[in-house]
């Protein structure tokens, strides 16, 4: 709905600022060996592509946990929500 905008537009910002957050640690980790860096100054020397595999993968593992968790909501119709609110 039309009220909502702004609450929505606010998780999305938080959500981008927690995926900002996690990378980082995720950058310190694939640039532990100092031999072979995924993430370098020079792009030409990394492995930037192997960082962006990573993060697909990531990402396919999220869509899977939300189909799991999402697979256990039933949606309510508003007389359903109605009778609930009575019966409490």
């Amino acid at each position: 709905p039309a009220s909502f905008r702004s609450v929505v537009s606010s998780f999305s910002l938080s959500t981008t600022a927690l995926g900002s957050l996690f990378v980082i640690p995720l950058v310190y980790l694939v640039n532990a060996n100092p031999q072979q860096r995924w993430v370098t100054a020079d792009l030409n020397f990394g492995h930037l592509d192997w960082f962006f595999y990573l993060l697909a993968c990531l990402m396919v593992i999220n869509i899977f946990i939300l189909r799991y968790i999402g697979s256990g909501f039933v949606y309510l119709s508003d007389k359903d929500i109605e009778d609930r609110i009575k019966s409490a």
